[in-house]
């Protein structure tokens, strides 16, 4: 599966949690999104596209430290 199938079945398991609870919209909405987010974990292997694109590079985070300890 895509990640956007994952995005999908995620948000949708939110909702209708929040259904089932019968939340209020505000409650619903982060829901939704907590569930979007966690179905994305399944693409968040080791070797995977989405972890390679979240993740910031060593030598990108070392530069990144480096500069702040000198200025």
């Amino acid at each position: 599966m895509k990640g956007s199938a994952h995005l999908a079945i995620g948000g949708a398991t939110g909702l209708v949690t929040a259904m089932y609870l019968q939340t209020d919209p505000l409650s619903t909405a982060s829901l939704i999104g907590i569930g979007a987010v966690a179905g994305l974990a399944p693409d968040l292997d080791v070797n995977g596209k989405l972890a390679n694109r979240i993740t910031i590079r060593k030598s990108g985070l070392f530069c990144f430290l480096l500069y702040v300890a000198c200025c």
